[in-house]
């Protein structure tokens, strides 16, 4: 039996905890509404995409497809987190395979590595490019230094850390006609002071990341995989001289989930794995300084759901972030969304959420998240690269890969108001829009609070609406009659209430009672 509030003074006294409720939210939780940027649709070639930050300015690299060199060209972009000022640095022709992006800030430049391929060559040569910040413009380009019977060298990352660089790379040993692992330190100048080479077992090899832990010793993530040892994860730690101090083999680790990590508080190394032969799911991780290792389990895997996880940081609250693909039965294989996601030190899981990233045909396929920076407001600056299949004029399906950068709320969403997914695609750089609210005024719903009967006021009433609450979990109601919405299923609380009117988006705070 549903039991109702009739008595005055318990309406006044809910409404009045309610708006209390609305009014300690921050005001950067409900007031900003944030977005997605497409670049350059259709160009990008390469996912080995960064988001860096010097001297307060944003910076992506990307390698993509340019009409001045056969095999592309590479470029740094900055951008302006607010919004989708961008500026564009000089081509650096010639640039295949992967790019690699790094900062020194102490002499205030950009630095490059990647491959360059000349266009009559079968072979590419590694180069170091200096781009200055402030002109976004080439200042110099220097010869990777060259190692001995080491073939198709390839970087995988580059790391600054006083005034050495650190550079992973991999290629063809010429004796053992493998492929060679290799960790390099350079000086101030970029020439070779200390080499390493990792030796491993014939098979598979990827040397995927390396980072500065808090003991300013450099950590590096690789796998391999051969049909003596099996397919495993390796988390190895170099003092700065390469001396390795210690080093994690994983048991069974999927090649589907790659070798990323990074460190958390306690000594202790986060870093995800698929070790389930029978998933496709990843799983997060923690290795503490004994390599004993304790699992956490913030999803309760189905049968045919895939999550791959490409980045993780440690955010500013003391929670887990992190993003990367994710697909199911229902999606497909041609509908892997962008997935991004909050888990507690305990592993349970704060939120996942899902983007389906292209709203005009959805054959939206592979995408990446590449990386991920927390801002000071809490929201989120990500970074990666999306592939869609478009309908053509002969009505077949032609792949379009494009750059894609977005800033999500604390909550993960481009509007915290609603918590909706809202991307609109062009065929330039769009994003979503930031509406004014007083532009939201002509039209509202009514009673407010609702108890089981919600009214819409306007010129356009909608079909449909949805309530999101603060937890992310949204209600679409549809219309029963022109716009009066049946409201009597929902539970008690403060929604955010969201619908489309004249293509524009617009939401209103409504207090449902019962």
């Amino acid at each position: 039996m549903k039991t109702k509030f009739n008595q005055p003074y318990l309406r006044v006294a809910l409404i009045g905890v309610f708006a209390l409720i609305s009014a300690l939210i921050p005001n950067g939780v409900f007031a900003q509404k944030y977005h997605s940027h497409i670049i350059e649709r259709g160009d990008t070639l390469n996912a080995g995409l960064q988001f860096l930050q010097l001297n307060g300015k944003y910076y992506i690299n990307e390698f993509y497809r340019c009409n001045t060199h056969a095999f592309g060209c590479h470029r740094i972009i900055e951008i302006n987190p607010n919004g989708r000022d961008l500026k564009f640095s000089e081509e650096i022709k010639a640039v295949s395979e992967k790019g690699m992006m790094a900062v020194d800030a102490n002499k205030n430049r950009l630095v490059v590595l990647g491959n360059f391929k000349e266009n009559n060559t079968s072979s590419s040569t590694v180069k170091i490019v200096l781009v200055d910040p402030s002109t976004l413009k080439i200042s110099k380009i220097l010869d990777f230094p060259e190692i001995d019977s080491l073939l198709y060298v390839v970087p995988h990352f580059i790391v600054h850390s006083k005034n050495n660089w650190y550079v992973g790379v991999n290629g063809q040993n010429t004796v053992t006609k493998r492929n060679q692992l290799c960790i390099l330190k350079l000086n101030d100048e970029f020439q070779l002071e200390l080499l390493t080479k990792i030796y491993l077992p014939y098979g598979s090899q990827l040397l995927h990341e390396a980072y500065m832990d808090s003991n300013n010793n450099l950590k590096v993530h690789y796998h391999f995989d051969n049909d003596v040892n099996g397919s495993k994860s390796v988390i190895a730690t170099y003092d700065e001289n390469l001396h390795l101090l210690k080093s994690y083999t994983s048991g069974y680790a999927s090649i589907r989930q790659l070798p990323i990590g990074m460190e958390i508080p306690g000594n202790k190394t986060l870093f995800a794995i698929i070790s389930d032969l029978g998933s496709f799911s990843a799983e997060l991780d923690v290795l503490d300084s004994q390599n004993n290792v304790k699992k956490l389990t913030p999803w309760n895997s189905q049968p045919g759901q895939l999550r791959e996880i490409e980045k993780i940081i440690y955010s500013k609250d003391g929670n887990y972030i992190g993003g990367g693909k994710y697909a199911d039965a229902t999606t497909g294989p041609l509908g892997n969304l962008l997935l991004f996601f909050k888990v507690n030190t305990s592993g349970t899981l704060v939120f996942e959420r899902y983007f389906v990233m292209d709203n005009i045909y959805r054959y939206g396929r592979y995408p990446d998240i590449n990386d991920i920076i927390e801002l000071e407001d809490g929201s989120f600056l990500v970074v990666g690269r999306l592939q869609t299949f478009k309908p053509n004029e002969n009505n077949t399906l032609e792949l379009s890969s494009d750059l894609i950068w977005m800033r999500l709320s604390p909550l993960g969403c481009f509007s915290d108001e609603s918590c909706l997914i809202e991307v609109n695609i062009e065929n330039t750089i769009v994003g979503t829009s930031n509406e004014n609210q007083s532009f939201m005024e002509s039209s509202h719903l009514f009673p407010n609070p609702a108890f089981d009967q919600i009214s819409f006021s306007g010129d356009f009433p909608p079909n449909e609406i949805r309530f999101s609450d603060f937890m992310g979990k949204s209600s679409t109601l549809t219309s029963s009659t022109s716009g009066t919405f049946d409201t009597s299923s929902l539970p008690s609380g403060l929604y955010v209430v969201s619908w489309t009117e004249e293509n524009r988006l617009r939401s209103q705070k409504i207090l449902i009672l019962k």
